[in-house]
């Protein structure tokens, strides 16, 4: 803070809520302060900042990427990248798939942001754009599945869609923002310049960083082995233990031009285990809701779960479990995780078995309920009443979020993108109507 009084006022936009916005606020208020001048807020649409910067009815504009400078010239940059930012493109796997920019047929982003304009305007003719001021409404467009995909910053980016596995985040550019004065201010460039250096060498902008949650290091991915093993549940024609299967033989397809690959298969439960003691490089086949620590997922899916049901005797049953009636029998198959859906029961009350024994089972009577997914259903319990547990789910490839983890997870997706645009992808499955349920394409 200064040792004099406040000379002047400067007038910004007011910035949005979102924590790197306020760490931008907070970065300017005291690099400014330190001059000796004060900020007044101002409550102006983010779309006509830059204009109003350039005639001066704004003093400077927040934070923006050098992509601007084209367009507003007289714009005075400090050259102190104030902060990093990704572009994401959010796509809706269940309307598009994988959402190739060859498959999307609409996109939203915003109007005035020029880095979204300029890769809305790569794509195909064919794709609808619609381009809004109201940045809030991004968010929206997507939760209510109005369109394929949508532009946004990573910092616009709602909570509620980052946590939804139905929605693709990809970064398709990174860029960094820098703070521009408008012609009235321009003299204050390396005062501000200086200012800035100083939060920096003092450690001001660290401790700032840390209080908004921005990870200040640029995570590298770097390939730190010549081998790759991956873990999986010992799933029937998609991960056998011999190592075939469909999953198996998209795995050596894609990591063995590069990599030397080793299989394992176990109970789904034992599988996870070994990836979270770091015996395994790659999780294959889980669901986002896995709670794992200090991993990342692939973007793309791998294939989309059936759902799963919980099959009752009769109504009553169903009515019972809906009521969490905990003197229910219930089975499910053994190392299938399916049975946490019923934490309202006691351990005593789950029977843990083979699939054909708890349809037996069920048959017979001697359980209230079991677990199964979709595709498993026999005749016997089709006609039988029954909820979903679960609903189609995307199942992804897990890594640690190490170098190489980073590494293996970048290369799969590349590889697994390629297949899918040049129709590769599809041969590996039995047949059209799997290949339809992994929702890899529209």
């Amino acid at each position: 803070m200064p040792l004099f009084a406040f000379t002047e006022a400067i007038t910004l936009r007011e910035p949005p809520s979102s924590l790197k916005a306020q760490y931008v606020k907070e970065v300017l208020t005291i690099a400014y302060a330190s001059l000796g001048y004060s900020i007044t807020w101002l409550d102006v649409d983010g779309v006509k900042e830059l204009e109003y910067v350039q005639t001066n009815k704004l003093d400077a504009a927040l934070a923006r990427a050098d992509i601007i400078e084209k367009k507003f010239p007289s714009l005075t940059r400090i050259p102190f990248p104030i902060l990093r930012f990704e572009l994401l493109k959010v796509s809706d796997r269940l309307r598009c798939g994988y959402c190739l920019n060859e498959d999307i047929r609409s996109i939203t982003y915003s109007k005035g942001s020029l880095i979204s304009e300029k890769y809305a305007d790569s794509l195909k003719s064919k794709v609808h754009k619609f381009p809004i001021t109201n940045t809030d409404n991004l968010n929206e467009m997507l939760l209510k599945r109005r369109v394929d995909s949508v532009l946004l910053m990573d910092f616009e980016l709602d909570e509620q869609v980052a946590i939804n596995a139905n929605f693709i985040i990809e970064t398709v550019n990174t860029q960094f923002d820098y703070h521009y004065l408008s012609t009235k201010y321009k003299h204050l460039k390396q005062p501000l310049l200086m200012a800035f250096n100083s939060l920096k060498q003092q450690g001001v902008l660290l401790e700032l960083q840390i209080k908004y949650g921005i990870d200040p290091k640029i995570k590298v991915a770097t390939k730190e082995s010549d081998k790759v093993s991956l873990v999986s549940g010992n799933w029937a024609d998609y991960t056998n233990a011999d190592g075939s299967g469909i999953y198996w033989q998209l795995m050596d397809i894609i990591f063995s031009s590069e990599l030397s690959v080793i299989k394992n298969v176990s109970i789904w439960e034992r599988a996870v285990k070994e990836f979270e003691r770091g015996e395994a490089d790659v999780l294959v086949g889980a669901y986002r809701t896995n709670n794992l620590v200090d991993v990342i997922y692939s973007s793309y899916h791998l294939d989309y779960e059936y759902p799963l049901y919980a099959i009752g005797q009769n109504n009553e049953v169903i009515k019972r479990y809906k009521n969490k009636d905990e003197s229910l029998i219930i089975c499910s198959e053994v190392g299938s995780s399916s049975y946490k859906q019923v934490s309202f029961l006691s351990g005593e009350n789950i029977i843990q078995t083979s699939e054909a024994q708890c349809q037996k089972l069920m048959r017979n009577g001697k359980i209230d309920i079991v677990l199964e997914y979709g595709y498993k259903l026999a005749k016997s319990l089709q006609k039988l009443p029954k909820i979903v547990l679960i609903e189609n789910s995307p199942l992804f490839l897990v890594f640690h979020d190490t170098p190489h983890g980073r590494f293996l997870k970048h290369y799969f997706d590349r590889k697994i993108s390629d297949m899918a645009i040049n129709n590769t992808l599809k041969l590996h499955f039995l047949d059209d109507d799997m290949y339809k349920q992994a929702h890899i394409r529209p």
